[in-house]
């Protein structure tokens, strides 16, 4: 779960994760990026995931990117992808990923593994400063909840940027 992205962990159909994510937009300015995470279409009742032209009428024609449950896949909306100029002419499938097509080689939307990079440049940046309260937040949460111990198997800029100042401090 991400403190800072839509929580799509109880969507029960596509039209409700649409549903979700059309509140939430409307709630943005039109120049934010709409950032989702958590979803699953497998208990769905009709599996089919939502396509880039669903999502973007959705998200009110602002960026907007759906990360799936397990972070291997997301769905964006056209206005993402175009940012990020993901179209029938290009980019080809990067090593270790793929960007899903129609029949006519139009990105539908889905874009799987090392694809997933080619939006980085679409998501706002987080600064050094909401790094920080997202952190204490993370930990005030985990805190209430018991948790005394977490393990991390990545080696990620916030661990040595953020969370080891924290440990430094005390904070931890």
């Amino acid at each position: 779960v991400s403190l800072r992205d839509l929580d799509l962990r109880p969507a029960t159909s596509r039209a409700d994760l649409l549903r979700m994510v059309a509140e939430t937009a409307a709630k943005l300015p039109q120049s934010a990026c709409s950032n989702a995470r958590g979803w699953s279409s497998e208990s769905w009742p009709d599996t089919r995931i939502p396509n880039a032209d669903e999502i973007d009428r959705a998200a009110g024609g602002r960026p907007a990117l759906l990360v799936r449950m397990d972070g291997h896949m997301l769905v964006a909306g056209r206005s993402a992808l175009n940012a990020a100029n993901i179209t029938a002419d290009g980019p080809s499938d990067p090593a270790g990923g793929k960007i899903s097509r129609d029949n006519e080689g139009v990105p539908d939307g889905a874009l799987y593994d090392e694809a997933m990079t080619l939006l980085d440049d679409v998501l706002p940046e987080i600064g050094a400063d909401e790094s920080v309260a997202l952190m204490r937040e993370t930990l005030r949460l985990l805190n209430q909840n018991g948790i005394t111990q977490v393990g991390a198997i990545e080696d990620r800029w916030w661990l040595s940027e953020i969370l080891l100042p924290f440990d430094e401090a005390g904070e931890l």
